[in-house]
């Protein structure tokens, strides 16, 4: 059994000790390679990242309403909405990227592929 203390970092931590057992800082490689994964699958999880409602949808919340805040942001300016979404997918993925960000249902499925556990 692995034990890991609930912070922000707790999943790629959990992956980390699993997959990178002889790396310090396992899981800032971790997070690095799950969200590179989400760079290059875009079409993959943008759809749930950047869903209206949010809730239940096992995404981490202050990264999708920042998310969504430079979506609506652009799209007042009249920015075309396939620009709006990139900008703000790339948001998300950027704030999530960052170490002590909880990772949710996107990132799992993610790290599930960067390390094999395809369906």
């Amino acid at each position: 059994m692995i034990i890991v203390p609930h912070r922000g970092d707790c999943l790629f931590e959990t992956f980390a000790r699993v997959f990178e057992r002889e790396i310090a800082d396992g899981h800032r490689i971790c997070r690095e390679r799950c969200i590179n994964y989400m760079r290059e699958h875009r079409a993959m999880f943008q759809p749930f990242i950047l869903a209206p409602e949010i809730e239940g949808l096992g995404v981490n919340v202050e990264a999708s309403r920042q998310a969504h805040k430079v979506m609506d942001i652009m799209f007042s300016e009249g920015w075309p909405a396939e620009e709006c979404h990139a900008a703000a997918y790339a948001r998300y993925l950027d704030v999530m990227a960052t170490s002590g960000q909880y990772g949710g249902e996107p990132e799992i499925q993610a790290l599930r592929s960067v390390y094999g556990f395809v369906q």
